[in-house]
């Protein structure tokens, strides 16, 4: 038996479902020298993902005090994103400040406090189903 071209799409359709996909625009802003790297890290909200890794990782490098990173075709969902400034361009977050703080900026998705250690995931959550844009500031 032979399966034309048109019904052999429609099951690959249905086998991989569809979801839609947008465009971040991540703006980073309150870089405090202009020197290094910007460094994004994307996960999803799966708890066993946060801090651990990157679903997908970006580098920019730092021209200003605000720095733009878009991110494309991203499926609907919850994600979270964690980025730092590496000023000495090394590739890894100093942690020689004051009690093992990091000593470069650093910054979470929805800005919330890190006065006791790295954010809650679920205080970074957010929320992506169209294109938008967030603003993740330095500290």
């Amino acid at each position: 038996m032979k399966i034309s071209p048109f019904v052999y799409l429609l099951l690959l359709c249905f086998q991989y479902q569809i979801r839609p996909e947008h465009q971040l625009e991540v703006k980073i802003t309150g870089a405090k020298n202009f020197t290094g790297t910007v460094r994004l890290c994307l996960v999803d909200d799966k708890p066993e993902n946060y801090l651990i890794g990157c679903d997908q990782a970006f580098t920019k490098k730092v021209t200003g005090s605000t720095t733009i990173i878009p991110i494309k075709n991203l499926p609907s969902g919850s994600y979270c994103i964690y980025v730092y400034q590496d000023v000495d361009n090394d590739g890894k977050m100093n942690n020689d400040g004051l009690f093992g703080l990091p000593s470069e900026p650093y910054g979470f998705s929805n800005n919330p406090s890190t006065l006791f250690g790295p954010p809650k995931q679920k205080k970074c959550l957010f929320e992506i189903n169209s294109n938008q844009t967030i603003e993740i500031k330095l500290k």
